[in-house]
């Protein structure tokens, strides 16, 4: 079920990309890009609480009981604002093992994309005047989606084969 929803989220997304790129072109940086892109942080953020929350939950479907499962769930809707550290600690109370393993796997790009999008959905969500290129956010996609299929990958191992999208 998660490996469903994530993909049709990230199916959604790259429409989203296609279109903002298809209407403004790719050297244009006009205020409308730079609305898209602000809009598409928002997006982001949201895609990776939604991702995180959804395969923790696939992994404790049938691991856990029925009050541990709703608890989860309780716990993981308030889930926002998923940087690097938010992550690591998720996992953590998980399994140590875990954290570590994707502790490894989150740097660079990886970390500069998860912490740059839960901060530009802060700073847009508060009236900021984030600033940020469409071209910029394209590559915390990419990034993004490469820590999403890592987490799915460490709690479901036997759902996910490496190296698929």
């Amino acid at each position: 079920m998660a490996v469903r929803e994530i993909e049709f989220r990230k199916r959604k997304l790259a429409a989203v990309f296609a279109r903002a790129k298809l209407l403004r072109g790719p050297g244009d940086p006009s205020e409308q890009q730079a609305d898209d892109a602000r809009d598409l942080c928002v997006l982001l953020s949201g895609f990776v609480e939604r991702s995180v929350a959804e395969i923790v939950l696939a992994y404790a479907q049938d691991k856990t009981a029925a009050p541990l499962r709703s608890f989860l769930e309780a716990s993981l809707r308030r889930l926002t604002n998923v940087d690097k550290e938010r992550l690591l600690a998720v996992v953590g109370s998980l399994d140590a093992g875990w954290r570590g393993e994707l502790e490894q796997f989150v740097v660079d790009e990886r970390q500069a994309a998860l912490n740059s999008i839960a901060g530009l959905r802060n700073d847009i969500a508060h009236g900021g005047g984030a600033s940020i290129s469409l071209r910029q956010v394209e590559r915390y996609w990419v990034a993004l989606q490469e820590v999403i299929d890592k987490l799915e990958e460490i709690l479901m191992p036997a759902r996910k084969p490496k190296g698929t999208r």
